[in-house]
């Protein structure tokens, strides 16, 4: 087994409201060999952090451990895997550790039976849909609508922005000036990254567009239990929503349509 770590840098850096400023991302890539001469590739993505400590694991923890066994029994190394690995924590560096290379163990089958992946897996098709995801939190709104006149460009039909900024006022802005930008035949994204409470805490009221899809959890860092309904094929009204803390679960909030 193989493992590199690459550390690609940006063009430009790039923040969301809960991981900071990103100068580059690192892309840790797994090659798996088998005695007959196939090649199975898998990667895992962490991020701008934590790719080196990744590589150590796969190189020292994982890779001695997998030699001779049959690798296309994909679930039982799977399973040995994370056992393996078990006293360090499931998830984290070595939930990642292992993705990569169940990624790679998939692959190797496909090669094996000559036979694309997504097919392999069931798949009905091989296209999917797909958006585009700005990371974009700090742009001013003119530069935020350049970008996504550039993907719309690129023939991307959804678009996802950032929000998360001081002022839930000020991000609720924004939300409405893309989606009358981008009009009500794209769709139309936001994620907050756990982080949509700040100055203007709970009960902050605003008009929001009902055709945009909400992905937004509190402050405290736990996910909201309910998401603003996703878009509407009708007319476009604005809707006054409100962010109410959540009962069910102290420190959260969620949205209620008003």
């Amino acid at each position: 087994m193989e493992s590199t770590c690459y550390r690609v840098p940006l063009a430009e850096p790039l923040a969301d409201s809960r991981h900071g400023v990103h100068t580059h991302f690192e892309l840790v890539v797994v090659k798996v060999h088998t005695g007959h001469g196939r090649l199975g590739v898998g990667y895992t993505y962490p991020g701008g952090k934590g790719g080196r400590a990744l590589h150590q694991v796969l190189v020292h923890d994982l890779a001695p451990a997998l030699i001779g066994k049959a690798g296309d029994d994909i679930q039982g190394l799977w399973d040995f895997m994370n056992w393996h690995v078990h006293y360090v924590g499931r998830g984290g560096l070595a939930g990642f550790a292992v993705s990569a290379l169940d990624l790679a163990l998939w692959d190797l089958r496909a090669k094996v039976r000559d036979e694309p992946l997504w097919r392999l897996l069931g798949g009905a098709g091989k296209s999917v849909m797909t958006y585009a995801g700005l990371i974009d939190l700090h742009y001013p709104l003119e530069r935020h609508l350049q970008a996504v006149a550039r993907e719309l460009a690129r023939g991307h039909t959804g678009l996802k922005i950032k929000l998360g900024r001081e002022c839930l006022e000020d991000d609720l802005a924004r939300a409405r000036a893309i989606r009358d930008f981008v009009g009500r035949d794209a769709d139309f994204m936001v994620e907050a990254n756990r982080d949509i409470v700040k100055s203007c805490g709970s009960g902050s009221q605003a008009a929001i567009p009902r055709d945009c899809s909400w992905d937004s959890a509190s402050g405290a860092g736990k996910p909201s239990t309910n998401r603003v309904p996703s878009r509407s094929r009708g007319t476009w009204r604005p809707s006054v929503a409100r962010l109410l803390p959540c009962s069910r679960r102290p420190g959260a909030y969620r949205w209620r349509l008003c």
